[in-house]
């Protein structure tokens, strides 16, 4: 589907409205776009200055770490600009299910995703204007939902921050959603070290080809706990080089909590990722255990994610079709 619209955006108390138009990607905005993109990644943890050649190389490659955490999925994806008087105020890349081509990461294959957005945080209405044209694309497509997917210019994350409200505000204002808050912490190393207790040992899984380690706690022969750490791909070499994963998951069996294991694991995790040059780190959690075990830790607290999945439906525009040319 190749197209090209332009909308009227209407403001309130003014007499004349502003057209802005919503196109597939153009090189000519390549530069505008990758300023735009960096400077929302630099605000997130871990905080690393996106290079422009790694920029053009996940533009076109968004599936980078996905499709090896994963497993690889055929899907459709697409990059919308939003232009307003010839400049750049908004971006989005969006991945659209293929026909008789099921969904491998847990998602309706109905879903459409959205895998990252920038704009200009003083256009919060064009943003929105841009949102609602985003979730009618998806409609003419005939999906049933937009699912923020994992940013693939970050080191993990999932879902909008809150250190970016123009784009919160962006996405909230298409009724229908539903979110999940999940809070960031982060270390630049090294952790608060604690000791295992005689009698457990940890298991290490390397499958670095699938940029995934995996640490397994025991007591004796009995996995009581565990940790899996996400390392960056090829694509991401401004997180390579400065030695950033992610903390995917950790879990301590319910009777072993509160003996300081989960913290005593993060150190061996810590020393033994060292090992592969990660010594930053990144983790996300929604309980008051993780959170607790991370401050304890010396992690950082950051922005709180928002996890946001949107239904949708015909809602009424806040913009004007003026022209659509198919």
């Amino acid at each position: 589907m190749a197209y090209e619209t332009l909308i009227l955006i209407k403001y309130v108390g003014e007499m004349k409205g502003k057209r802005m138009k919503i196109t597939m990607y153009q090189e000519s905005y390549q530069t505008k776009l990758f300023d735009m993109v960096r400077s929302h990644v630099r605000q997130v943890p871990p905080f690393i200055e996106l290079k422009y050649e790694e920029f053009l190389e996940i533009l076109h490659h968004p599936g980078h770490m996905t499709d090896q955490w994963y497993g690889a999925e055929e899907r459709d994806c697409k990059i919308f600009l939003a232009i307003q008087e010839g400049e750049l105020i908004a971006a989005a890349g969006l991945s659209f299910p293929l026909p008789d081509c099921p969904s491998e990461q847990g998602a309706s294959e109905q879903d459409v995703d959205l895998l990252w957005m920038v704009g200009d945080p003083v256009s919060l209405k064009e943003l929105k204007a841009f949102y609602h044209h985003l979730h009618q694309i998806a409609l003419d497509y005939g999906c049933e939902s937009i699912h923020i997917s994992r940013n693939p210019f970050g080191a993990g994350w999932a879902g909008i921050p809150d250190c970016w409200p123009h784009l919160l505000d962006a996405v909230r204002s298409v009724n229908g959603y539903e979110e999940e808050l999940w809070t960031c912490y982060w270390s630049d190393g090294p952790l608060q070290l604690r000791e295992l207790p005689h009698g457990y040992h940890v298991n290490l899984s390397n499958n670095l080809q699938e940029l995934q380690l995996r640490y397994e706690l025991m007591a004796d022969d009995h996995m009581i706990g565990e940790i899996d750490v996400w390392t960056p791909s090829a694509q991401a070499r401004s997180l390579t080089d400065e030695g950033c994963a992610a903390i995917e998951w950790i879990e301590i069996s319910e009777a072993y909590r509160g003996q300081g294991l989960g913290h005593a694991m993060l150190s061996h995790m810590y020393n033994s990722c060292a090992v592969f040059g990660f010594k930053r780190f990144i983790l996300w959690t929604d309980t008051p255990e993780m959170k607790r075990l991370a401050i304890k830790s010396g992690f950082h607290e950051g922005p709180i994610f928002h996890w946001i999945t949107t239904r949708l439906r015909d809602t009424t525009p806040i913009y004007e079709t003026a022209e659509v040319r198919e």
